[in-house]
């Protein structure tokens, strides 16, 4: 019998894309005949605990209270990791078909501890690599520094060829990697030297749990019928692109000023980004994280969505817009261009990191907002084909199949 372990570690991604993907797992599971466990280490409260529901076994695992920041540091993560697999051998039936289900590129000590103490397969899910965070998806740059001298290193250029060689080795270590876009299919190939066939390409997905009532949405909020809202979601965080954002949207008053600009989430960027509103306070509203509820609620009453990060391997924000009638406006970079087709569900756009760039970044996306507000009936038309691209490739029925084959033929 197949038993499933998904491995989770409450962070501060939990909140955003990683959640969501192992929340949808999670639902997609419910629904199957195997054996499924979730492991959350970092969870709340003082010991560890274990609870059903829906026929999944829920095991939490909590660190001391006194030491919750310190998740952040590798080396006590990696502590954490080495002790809880000699706590996971009361749960854990040797004589079933076991299958280790990581989410982290930080698991390289899990990964080699379950390797050490338990038969069965581990399989790993590429939510992000630690070079692409770092250099923003510069692959070249990343070649660069591969081919560099480790003599000449900087301390942070050490640090990230670190990482680099450890996701290397986390990845050979698993028997099966799956991919959410192909942009990181082919950098798993290229970059990592990961056979073909140990590679799987399974897009993220969503339950359809779209909000259609736009004007009760609209009226909720308080927004007057002649505005136009631009919508962001996500983590207020460097490599978002919000800063670039807040000042084409400077522009766009100046040829609409019945326009608002929506920014959800919460970072560390959050006061940096308040100031850069002036001195248009009255047109940018920050609202901080969102519960599900009051964000799809936003999506509702949107009327442009917009997605300008510097660099994603996938990015749940345009699935949840399309879903919900968005027309998306995103960067051209990794799998964003894959979620939105130029044109048809929405617009791409060129934006690129750095003081140098930023003036043609700004006006390149003032510039495809413009366009989108110009052009009310091509703002419909690409609304709904972003609900039909949902529909077709990132609902939550076709990851189930997906998801389901791929465990059945482990």
């Amino acid at each position: 019998m197949k038993h499933i372990y998904i491995f989770d570690t409450v962070m501060r991604a939990s909140g955003y894309g990683i959640g969501s993907y192992l929340d949808q797992l999670t639902r997609t599971l419910e629904k199957t005949d195997l054996t499924v466990t979730r492991v959350t280490f970092n969870a709340p409260g003082y010991a560890i605990s274990v609870s059903y529901r829906k026929g999944i076994r829920y095991i939490c695992v909590p660190i001391p209270h006194h030491a919750r920041n310190r998740i952040y540091e590798p080396t006590y993560l990696s502590t954490l990791y080495r002790c809880s697999v000699y706590l996971l051998q009361s749960y854990i039936d040797p004589a079933e078909e076991n299958i280790f289900h990581l989410n982290s590129m930080q698991c390289l000590v899990l990964a080699n501890r379950l390797k050490e103490f338990f038969q069965g397969k581990i399989i790993l899910t590429v939510h992000y690599m630690n070079w692409g965070l770092k250099l923003l998806g510069d692959k070249a740059k990343l070649q660069r520094l591969l081919r560099k001298d480790p003599k000449q290193y900087t301390d942070e250029e050490q640090g990230t060829v670190k990482r680099f060689c450890q996701e290397k080795e986390l990845l050979h270590i698993c028997d099966r990697i799956i991919a959410i876009s192909q942009h990181s299919y082919d950098n798993l190939h290229s970059l990592y030297r990961i056979p073909y066939d140990k590679l799987a390409l399974i897009p993220n997905a969503l339950s359809d749990t779209a909000r259609t009532y736009r004007d009760r949405s609209r009226s909720y909020f308080h927004f007057d019928d002649n505005e136009t809202i631009i919508l962001f979601a996500g983590r207020l965080s460097p490599g978002k692109g919000i800063d670039i954002l807040i000042k084409a949207f400077h522009w766009v008053l100046q040829e609409f000023p019945y326009t608002r600009l929506i920014i959800t989430g919460e970072g560390p960027m959050m006061e940096t980004l308040q100031q850069m509103a002036a001195p248009v306070w009255s047109k940018i509203s920050f609202t901080g994280f969102l519960e599900k509820k009051d964000l799809y609620n936003f999506y509702s009453a949107a009327d442009i969505g917009v997605v300008p990060s510097l660099y994603e391997e996938f990015g749940y924000v345009p699935i949840e817009m399309m879903m919900h009638r968005l027309p998306v406006i995103v960067n051209d970079v990794g799998g964003l261009s894959e979620t939105v087709t130029n044109g048809v569900n929405g617009l791409h756009t060129k934006l690129r990191a750095g003081k140098r760039h930023a003036p043609k970044s700004i006006r390149n996306l003032a510039d495809r907002i413009l366009f989108v507000l110009k052009n009310p009936e091509q703002r419909r038309l690409m609304g709904q084909n972003g609900r039909k691209k949902y529909l077709q490739d990132y609902n939550g029925k076709v990851f189930f199949q997906r998801m389901q084959e791929f465990y059945l033929q482990l």
